[in-house]
């Protein structure tokens, strides 16, 4: 916008050029000017020049992560405990990145969720998963779910995630089910 209010496309008199030939081709040529071709995954900076005055934005491409189809319901004994791991999240990305953030909803139905930091499975200040939370790829084996003392039922509890590959968050949020088989209190 100039200072009279006036707007133009200025597309085809700029000059663009890109950071990162491996992730985008970017022209000047008449037919395509700023058209980004050759896309892969990964970050690239776009410079649109004219004259001395230049600006910059950043292009990030990837694939956003998913989980595996052959996900279902994770079972657990009655007055056990689950750490859980990556694996249980069953994640998958077409561009091979691996997770490296998990977003935690709140747990729906009976017992706790929270990140034992400090392994002494008990509750502390601040690891309860109150609201959503993030959590590390490093930590996600620090998760942990416990049912109720002598609780037990087929879909006895779930939380909603997402997961992150360092690009983007998975587009769809997941739901992980916890199935809390009764065993026999002599």
């Amino acid at each position: 916008t100039y200072q009279d209010d006036s707007t133009q496309d200025l597309t085809f008199i700029l000059d663009w050029t890109g950071s990162n030939a491996a992730v985008a081709t970017v022209t000047s040529s008449l037919e395509s000017r700023g058209a980004a071709t050759g896309v892969k995954g990964g970050f690239a900076t776009v410079t649109a020049s004219f004259g001395s005055v230049s600006g910059q934005a950043a292009l990030q491409v990837g694939s956003r992560p998913v989980v595996g189809a052959d996900f279902g319901n994770l079972a657990i004994q009655e007055d056990g405990k689950k750490l859980f791991s990556a694996a249980d999240f069953h994640f998958s990305d077409p561009d091979g990145d691996s997770p490296t953030q998990f977003e935690i909803a709140p747990l729906a139905g009976k017992g706790s969720l929270f990140l034992d930091l400090d392994g002494d499975d008990a509750i502390d200040e601040g690891e309860a998963i109150e609201t959503m939370r993030a959590v590390s790829s490093t930590d996600i084996s620090k998760l942990k779910f416990i049912p109720e003392a002598n609780g037990n039922g087929s879909e006895y509890a779930s939380f909603a995630f997402r997961l992150y590959d360092g690009y983007f968050y998975s587009a769809d949020t997941y739901t992980m089910t916890l199935d809390v088989e009764a065993v026999n209190d002599k």
